[in-house]
């Protein structure tokens, strides 16, 4: 008996099962059947790592991502007969989305574009195409990701057809009241020396006045000393 160690499950219709191993495996399994064997699965020696997520990309095709940051299509209308004997220089027989270098996470596929998000322990969100397998988007997260969702609208960036009014996107794009932090620091430091500036005229007036006043003081004084005198 062939142990099994399931580390990804997916539905790739009604009635079929996908699984992946931790036995570097994908089996297919039919739900409508009694028996739990598995109706077809990957030869060995056709993975070389721990498959972590499976996602179905067609009706023929599922995109299967390992824990080495491999994402292969795998054509289970040919699961029986991928030979390891087959490999290619590049050292795998199946096509493969190239980008990723740490473990995949999860794959999702978009429900009415031809669209698939990756994420991973590498900390990036990529994007690829399912019928060119061409990466058309990568973002750096900051956080090693587990899982992706996609938003319920058909849109995809720049592929929109909805006119925006030039106008309106000017307005939107305009900035008011914004004060960078540099900016703040260096309007704090101008306020502080200009009141330490206003705080130094201040005294040098109060010690001209005081000056004066004892300028006035010192000729009271002497007229005193000249009136004693006589």
């Amino acid at each position: 008996q062939q142990p099994v160690w399931t580390t990804a499950l997916t539905f790739l219709n009604e009635s079929i099962m996908v699984a992946g191993t931790a036995y570097k495996q994908t089996r297919l399994y039919d739900i409508r059947q009694n028996s739990r064997r598995p109706i077809v699965f990957s030869p060995e020696g056709l993975f070389e790592q721990r498959i972590m997520c499976v996602e179905p990309i067609s009706d023929t095709v599922i995109a299967v991502g390992d824990s080495a940051g491999y994402i292969y299509a795998l054509d289970i209308r040919r699961m029986g007969r991928q030979r390891k004997l087959n490999k290619k220089r590049d050292g795998t027989a199946l096509p493969r989305f190239v980008g990723p270098t740490g473990s995949i996470r999860q794959i999702r596929k978009h429900k009415t574009l031809d669209r698939i998000a990756v994420v991973g322990l590498d900390r990036m969100l990529r994007t690829y195409c399912t019928k060119t397998r061409r990466q058309l988007d990568c973002v750096y997260m900051k956080q090693r990701l587990n899982c992706t969702l996609f938003c319920s609208d058909d849109e995809w960036g720049a592929e929109t057809t909805e006119e925006v009014d030039q106008d309106t996107m000017e307005v939107e794009d305009e900035v008011k009241d914004y004060v960078d932090s540099d900016d703040e620091d260096d309007i704090v430091a101008e306020f502080q020396f200009g009141k330490s500036k206003s705080g130094v005229e201040s005294n040098g007036d109060e010690s001209e006045t005081r000056t004066d006043a004892q300028d006035e003081d010192d000729s009271d004084d002497d007229s005193n000393d000249e009136d004693d005198s006589d």
